[in-house]
């Protein structure tokens, strides 16, 4: 909620040894899921969807970081 109203706080974290490992696993799951997704795809189109996201993920950093309208 602090960020919706303009006061932006952050908090530092660090993980334990058992959240290490999990975030291991659910990574190694996503790229299995990843490439299962795009089995099928060539790789012109991979290029493309990740040409996009990195395009998305630019205008939704820049949005963000711009205040919202009064």
């Amino acid at each position: 909620m602090d960020a919706i109203f303009g006061r932006r706080r952050a908090s530092l974290l660090t993980l334990s040894q058992d959240g290490r490992r999990e975030l291991a696993r659910l990574e190694a799951v996503g790229l299995q899921r990843w490439t299962q997704f795009t089995a099928d795809w060539d790789a012109e189109e991979v290029h493309t969807l990740e040409r996009l996201v990195t395009k998305l993920r630019a205008s939704i950093a820049a949005v963000n970081a711009t205040p919202p309208p009064s």
